[in-house]
């Protein structure tokens, strides 16, 4: 499929989306006097609540954030696999099951610039655009659905994380100097 068609698609379906009311100050506009306050603060620190990884899943945070996944699938891939030339995978990948706020902060603000999943590298073309739109109980289930998914183990997400970094939204993408190194994926054993 050429990369110009997925994002015909997926811009299409972006479009088609009537934009939410601002009813909160943490959405801004961007290029805006608080956009630009925000972009100039230095980043959130946040000492967040762990969850445990081996806690059961709630079923219906799971089947909501498999709802929610579909917007990212359009580059991620209906498997989690990714697509070349577009976005890395999501599938076995130790940036999903390592630091939950990793994955929060991207939600909230984006990544750039390249990233390496699984030892290989990914030059991101286009970066992840920012899904902040989204309420902090939308962010938590698909992060708990990518992070219990696609071969990936790992503790559930909840809104009081997500909550927890609503305030770098607005800030500008972010790189991968700015996350915590995850640990390298676990070897899958050999099914031989």
């Amino acid at each position: 499929v050429p990369v110009e068609s997925v994002y015909a698609k997926a811009g299409g379906e972006l479009l088609s989306v009537a934009p939410a009311a601002v009813e909160d100050a943490a959405q801004v506009v961007p290029g805006s006097p608080r956009a630009l306050a925000l972009a100039a603060a230095p980043d959130v620190a946040v000492d967040i609540v762990k969850t445990d990884p081996d806690a059961p899943i709630d079923p219906a945070v799971f089947e909501a954030g498999k709802a929610q996944y579909i917007l990212c699938q359009a580059c991620h891939g209906a498997d989690g696999n990714g697509m070349p030339g577009l976005a890395p995978p999501l599938a076995n990948s130790e940036w999903v099951q390592g630091p939950v706020e990793n994955l929060i902060r991207i939600q909230l603000r984006g990544l750039t610039g390249p990233i390496s999943v699984n030892g290989v590298d990914y030059a991101l073309p286009i970066p992840m655009i920012a899904q902040s739109f989204q309420t902090d109980e939308q962010i938590a289930s698909v992060l708990t659905f990518v992070r219990n998914s696609f071969g990936n183990k790992a503790s559930a997400v909840t809104p009081d994380q997500v909550a927890a970094f609503r305030a770098e939204v607005g800030k500008p993408p972010l790189t991968v100097e700015d996350l915590i190194k995850p640990e390298p994926a676990a070897e899958k054993p050999n099914d031989q």
